[in-house]
């Protein structure tokens, strides 16, 4: 069971109202960083309550990943904008795209292998490790795919250039 490409229209849709009003949304999470920190509270309790109710189905069917994608995102933009401008966060934003395509096949794949060479280990623990790897490795492929001319129509643009006095990317 496949999910159709417009059942995505909902995230491309809030995504598309965030970044027009992202001056005035940015203003009232300034001054309102409450409203989306209690929102994301209660979207993990229903998650938590409809877990143990035995709704524990792990994919992007499910209907209150949805609003628990919005809380999150707006409570990293109300909180965010407190922490300073980090070059490894410009980084992974700018690898963002391709790490989204990547990810999984390299999970996928190299999954196996960390679980056995790393016997005897937390799932916290390696679940962070896995994290990591898969950030790290992902962002290697990108680099070596970005090498190629048509690269950054397959993976995206990885050589937007950040300034840190302005809130948004500019491209080279």
């Amino acid at each position: 069971l496949k999910l159709p490409f417009t059942a995505w229209f909902g995230y491309f849709t809030v995504a598309f109202l965030i970044g027009a009003y992202y001056e005035k949304i940015i203003a009232f999470l300034k001054t309102y960083k409450w409203i989306p920190t209690i929102a994301l509270g209660y979207v993990i309790l229903l998650i938590l309550i409809g877990f143990e109710g035995g709704y524990n189905q792990v994919d992007s069917r499910r209907l209150d990943i949805f609003p628990l994608s919005i809380a999150i995102s707006l409570t990293i933009l109300a909180w965010g904008q407190l922490l300073p401008n980090l070059n490894i966060v410009n980084k992974i934003s700018n690898y963002s795209l391709g790490i989204y395509l990547v990810h999984w096949q390299v999970q996928r794949i190299f999954t196996p292998y960390l679980i056995e060479s790393i016997p005897n280990i937390s799932p916290y623990i390696l679940v962070g490790i896995l994290f990591l790897f898969s950030i790290a490795f992902s962002m290697v492929f990108i680099k070596l795919v970005s090498f190629i001319p048509f690269g950054k129509y397959i993976i995206g643009n990885t050589k937007r250039k950040f300034d840190k006095s302005k809130t948004t990317p500019q491209l080279n």
